[in-house]
């Protein structure tokens, strides 16, 4: 679909399986492929242990997030996710329309997604 948008907030959720018995605690520390990781510690039940964490895209690119589990003592796992956040992206409804439907006024919405902060102004060129 594209990948996400920079600026948006978006969900992850790290979770670690088959902790071995008598683990309490873990901590997960992620890197998301832009800036410093941070870390997080979370209870283990029933072998099992997850945390959700919130990351906002400063740009369009491809980015790796890169998360660990620690016991304390060693790390447990490790695992990685190839993010995607694109560039903005341009929606004309209805679609299909040629050049030559839209010289005859037909009533359409333009729609940008995905548009860096700090904009004040976008502008639309239908050629």
């Amino acid at each position: 679909d594209g990948g996400g948008a920079p600026d948006k907030l978006y969900s992850f959720t790290l979770t670690a399986e088959a902790i071995p018995v008598g683990i309490r605690e873990v901590t997960f520390e992620w890197i998301p492929g832009f800036g410093a990781g941070d870390s997080a510690t979370a209870p283990v039940r029933d072998g099992y242990a997850t945390i959700t964490i919130e990351l906002s895209y400063p740009k369009p690119g491809s980015y790796d997030i890169v998360s660990s589990v620690y016991d304390g003592r060693k790390e447990l796992s490790r695992d990685s996710l190839q993010v995607q956040i694109a560039g903005t992206t341009l929606t004309i409804d209805p679609p299909g329309l040629t050049n030559a439907e839209l010289l005859v006024k037909h009533p359409f919405d333009l729609t940008a997604d995905g548009i860096p902060t700090g904009l004040d102004q976008v502008q639309f060129f239908i050629d």
